[in-house]
């Protein structure tokens, strides 16, 4: 008997700590996982106007995608949705199962929704093509080696595509728990056209202190949201965007034309610098959908998915954004 609540005592100890650890690296600003629950989560927003702007057209935000999940896997995803814990690691909790992410797939499929890529929602959102009646872009950031494994064969049995938006000095390496695809990976995708690749800067995909003491994106301490930007700031930004879109034409024959700025966060003097280095648009993690007439194609808003988003939240998401056909811009959209 004594025997058997020992064992029940350390089975109960190690989760406990699991959680201690997470809330402690999420609420005591420890790490890159620092205040991740600020972010708004997509299952939380569908309903909220105020928040999540209907209308348009969505773009998917996904990251990585997972095989297997065993049940130590399904605890912790179910104590981060039902109880709001900290219980999943980062890498966690921007993963999707990719038997989850094949559902989604399906579903968008059957009710009648194609995709386009950035190129066309560029077009779209100027005013000179309507597009398909339901229109969607699908991104994945970071460009982890999941994304050849599990979404491709996926995408390409639905006739979609997406972009994926890589961080180009890392590319072929190991960073963050990310593994990121090779060059010759991604010429590979490029050439299957089901995907596109295209930015997540080159070398910015990291924090620094602020003058706050809170963490904040590098490209965010050297161009900061208020006040001119430092010439020194602008120039880093400028060299990391060039080197960026130069990374892509050297391995794939094309220059960067989108631009997903790191942790989803930017501003409009930001914008400007990409603007002038020739990038098209930028992407945000803002939540909610882009219209002609109302949004250009800089700071777009993306609808997040992550370990927390289920397939009922998924399918309440989309039908919160569904609209018959985008309707044709009065003006041509300007970059800033």
């Amino acid at each position: 008997m004594r025997r058997l609540l020992l064992i029940a005592l350390f089975l109960l100890t190690i989760p406990s700590l699991v959680v201690w650890r997470q809330y402690y690296a999420t609420y005591q600003d420890y790490g890159s996982r620092a205040n991740y629950l600020e972010i708004e989560e997509p299952g939380k927003i569908d309903l909220d106007p105020a928040k999540f702007r209907a209308g348009g057209v969505p773009i998917l935000c996904y990251h990585y995608l997972r095989g297997r999940t065993g049940p130590v896997y399904l605890l912790r995803v179910l104590g981060a949705v039902l109880f709001n814990l900290p219980t999943l690691k980062e890498r966690e909790y921007w993963t999707t199962p990719a038997e989850l992410f094949a559902r989604h797939m399906e579903w968008l499929a059957d009710n009648g929704y194609t995709t386009i890529d950035l190129d066309e929602l560029e077009k779209i959102l100027a005013g000179e093509e309507m597009g398909p009646p339901k229109p969607i872009v699908i991104t994945f950031d970071d460009g982890d080696q999941s994304v050849l494994r599990y979404a491709y064969p996926v995408l390409l049995r639905y006739g979609m595509k997406a972009t994926i938006m890589v961080v180009t000095s890392r590319v072929g390496k190991e960073w963050k728990e990310v593994r990121s695809l090779n060059w010759s990976q991604l010429r590979s995708l490029e050439r299957t056209g089901v995907f596109r690749v295209e930015s997540h800067s080159d070398d910015m995909h990291y924090k620094v202190k602020g003058p706050h003491g809170k963490m904040q994106p590098i490209f965010l301490h050297e161009v900061p949201y208020e006040g001119p930007p430092l010439p020194e700031g602008k120039l880093f930004v400028s060299l990391d965007l060039r080197r960026s879109t130069h990374s892509l034409q050297k391995h794939l024959g094309h220059p960067a034309k989108w631009l997903a700025w790191p942790y989803g966060w930017a501003s409009s003097p930001l914008d400007s610098l990409a603007a002038h280095e020739g990038y098209h648009g930028s992407l945000s993690l803002a939540a909610g959908t882009n219209e002609p007439g109302r949004d250009s194609t800089w700071h777009l808003a993306r609808i997040t998915v992550t370990a927390r988003t289920t397939l009922r939240s998924f399918q309440e998401l989309m039908k919160a954004a569904e609209r018959e056909a985008p309707a044709i811009a009065q003006s041509p959209q300007t970059a800033p």
